[in-house]
């Protein structure tokens, strides 16, 4: 049932909501965090800071994020049920093995931003603070994650739908990360992927959701016109996601929720953490 589309079809970094501009680009190595982290920043252009009270412009269209704000799905039944899922999909096509989201990286994104690394004391300082508005907010209610049924954005990146219980808490937590960085004037990626947020605008409805298969993955690192051609034309369609469309892959309760980076790996595989906060 997996259908071929047209080569044209190739989505861009720009047409990918939240989580899918992740891991558009290959994966990097810790040892060229910094000189990649340069080169990306090298041609934004047109930041214009002052301290206390900011002005600034978003980056260009195209420019990727570089750091996000996320929780980690640890729980073992949630990992298990994405590696049968992944391997299910592998076993229709060997092509989607390339695709695949390593297990220890699996999270849910709640912010999407951009900076230097000259700006990284700052940005923990904001995440910091959004932290402590995030638990007053909680009023010290913890946090349960379900995550249940199956979709897929544009027939390239497939994912699971991540909710809270109750269901409001994730929406709230990206709302009041998106407003703590703006104002501390770091960019935000509106959650469509389709526009960076320009200063002053609200951030719009949010629906968390954890990626796990992604053709522009390996569209991204692919070594040949050739064999980019053929993730090209991999397409996966509304009839392959049908028998799992409301399959309940899990649940965990969330200890803690860290600021990241998108370029790099941690020792236990997952990305870099540039500061971690505690749930109640």
């Amino acid at each position: 049932q997996i259908q071929w589309g047209n080569a044209d079809l190739m989505a861009t970094t720009d047409d990918l909501p939240l989580e899918q501009t992740e891991e558009a680009a290959p994966e990097e190595t810790s040892r060229s965090h910094r000189s990649r982290s340069r080169q990306r920043h090298g041609g934004w252009g047109g930041w214009r800071r002052r301290y206390g009270s900011r002005t600034w412009q978003p980056p260009a269209r195209r420019a990727r994020p570089t750091h996000f704000v996320a929780i980690q799905l640890k729980s073992r039944e949630i990992q298990r049920c994405v590696e049968q899922l992944q391997q299910w999909f592998v076993a229709q096509n060997k092509l989607f093995e390339r695709c695949l989201v390593p297990i220890k990286r699996i999270h849910t994104a709640l912010l999407l931003t951009s900076f230097e690394d000259s700006r990284v004391n700052e940005a923990r300082q904001a995440y910091a603070e959004a932290a402590r508005s995030i638990r007053e907010f909680l009023g010290g209610e913890a946090i349960r994650l379900k995550v249940e049924g199956v979709g897929c954005f544009g027939g390239r990146v497939v994912f699971a739908r991540v909710r809270t219980e109750p269901p409001e808490v994730l929406e709230a937590m990206h709302q009041l990360l998106s407003r703590t960085f703006m104002r501390h004037g770091f960019p935000c990626l509106d959650d469509t992927g389709q526009a960076w947020l320009k200063p002053g605008e609200e951030p719009r409805q949010f629906r968390g959701h954890s990626s796990f298969l992604k053709v522009t993955k390996a569209m991204a690192n692919s070594r040949t016109e050739e064999e980019r051609n053929s993730y090209r034309a991999l397409h996966v369609s509304d009839e392959d996601l049908a028998p799992f469309r409301s399959t309940c892959l899990g649940s965990q309760l969330c200890a803690d929720f860290e600021l990241l980076s998108m370029l790099g790996c941690a020792h236990d595989g997952y990305y870099p953490r540039i500061r971690v906060e505690q749930l109640p």
